[in-house]
């Protein structure tokens, strides 16, 4: 969130969403096919439009310094006067404008305007958003897929070249590729299931070598060295103290379980297994990595009883390299999930704490005020009065029929070798 607070938004398009009410700005899926590929919008009131902006190089321009090349009325309905004179004004100013009432189409427009995307590729393209901080240019980009993916892209910067910035360790990469003589930094980017990474464009920085050769799916996969499907020792510790203990046992979805002290847990799951490494697994040097699959919600990675490091977003994935020795080694992975399940468990029970919920939500504070006094226990500190529930809370949002999220570590788990 740092890096993305940074600067200003970078976007092609200036979208003039108008002044009805209420104003809405569209998701990007909802006019993916309206741009080009690759081409990013922002949504412009009306008081900026009039007020706010200025014509400048044939662009639109704000005073934060955001530059947009086109300007798009994507209405049904014309615009007022004073927005049809200021597109008016656009237009002589050498803005392209498209006006969707008078059945113009924005992709068309772009081109014949001889604009270009700033992200480009013959294939694919990951989804993205851009800031400019200075004279640098940052893209976050993120792989929305299932499956590992390449992508071969052109960015348009000026002739920069990038580094790659992991988004959770911070730690910077520098990268293979080249600036054709048309200005496009070429890059290709290879992310995991679910991966995003920032690039960080900088006229101090150099691409180290050529671009890497392109690569199926299957290619991008680390050579798999176990799979730890079955043989788990779970241990579950409840948030009130409850404890559940299963051995042997294969990884699942905790929400599908026929023990309802496993369905509606809360808390933090243990679970142990075992790994065996061969001398030539670990003679490489290179990393290997613990993938953990799909994790409902962080994870805490120990090997023979060395802290690896915490996941909490995709890929869940730690390297373990660094502890693990040749022969057996212990894998130890504590899952801590949401609370929404156990309230979903419990609103099935009957309630004696006492406390009634109500339903006052305004706008203002002293809509909000409740009528009613706190139960003497919640007053006094201590704890609610012996009941079937294991949670308590001021308001409640979940019914009995609810349907379960996912909870806890369903995998598959596995241990791979990692790709240079």
């Amino acid at each position: 969130q740092h890096m993305l607070r940074q600067g200003h938004a970078v976007a092609d398009v200036a979208m003039a969403v108008g002044s009805n009410s209420p104003v809405i700005c569209p998701a990007k899926a909802e006019v993916a096919d309206a741009l080009p590929k690759g081409v990013e919008f922002d949504c412009v009131d009306t008081p900026t439009l009039l007020e706010r902006s200025s014509f400048e190089g044939g662009e639109m321009v704000l005073p934060n310094g955001a530059r947009y090349a086109m300007i798009w009325w994507p209405h049904k309905a014309a615009p007022n006067a004073q927005e049809l004179e200021r597109f008016d004004e656009a237009k002589a100013a050498g803005v392209p404008v498209v006006m969707a009432h008078r059945g113009e189409d924005a992709a068309d427009v772009f081109a014949v305007s001889g604009l270009q995307p700033r992200v480009s590729s013959m294939g694919e393209i990951p989804s993205f958003t851009q800031r400019k901080v200075g004279d640098n240019e940052i893209v976050f980009a993120f792989n929305d897929a299932d499956e590992a993916r390449q992508f071969d892209l052109c960015f348009r910067m000026d002739g920069k070249a990038a580094q790659a910035w992991h988004p959770t360790t911070g730690k910077a990469k520098k990268l293979s590729g080249s600036v054709g003589e048309d200005g496009c930094s070429r890059v290709v980017l290879n992310l995991a299931p679910y991966e995003s990474r920032f690039l960080v464009f900088d006229d101090a920085m150099k691409f180290e070598g050529t671009q890497a050769k392109a690569q199926s799916a299957s290619q991008l996969a680390d050579p798999p060295l176990a799979a730890l499907d079955d043989n788990w020792a779970i241990h579950f510790t409840a948030h009130d103290g409850v404890n559940t203990k299963l051995a042997k046992s294969p990884l699942f979805d905790l929400a599908s379980s026929d023990n309802p002290e496993i369905r509606h847990f809360a808390g933090t799951a243990t679970y142990r297994n075992t790994v065996t490494m061969r001398r030539k697994d670990l003679r490489s040097g290179q990393s290997i990595m613990l993938n953990l699959g799909q994790v409902e919600s962080v994870a805490r990675v120990k090997v023979n009883g060395e802290e690896m490091g915490t996941v909490w977003t995709a890929p869940y994935t730690v390297d373990i390299r660094p502890a693990l020795r040749r022969g057996k080694n212990t894998i130890e992975i504590e899952v801590a999930n949401l609370w929404v399940n156990r309230l979903i468990g419990d609103a099935a029970l009957p309630d004696t704490s006492g406390y009634v919920p109500e339903d006052k939500f305004g706008y203002r504070a002293a809509d909000n005020v409740p009528d009613n006094i706190m139960p003497d226990w919640y007053i006094a500190n201590r704890p609610p009065p012996p009941g079937p529930r294991r949670s308590w809370a001021t308001q409640y949002f979940q019914q009995a029929d609810d349907p379960l999220i996912p909870s806890g570590l369903i995998g598959p788990v596995t241990v791979t070798q990692k790709v240079p």
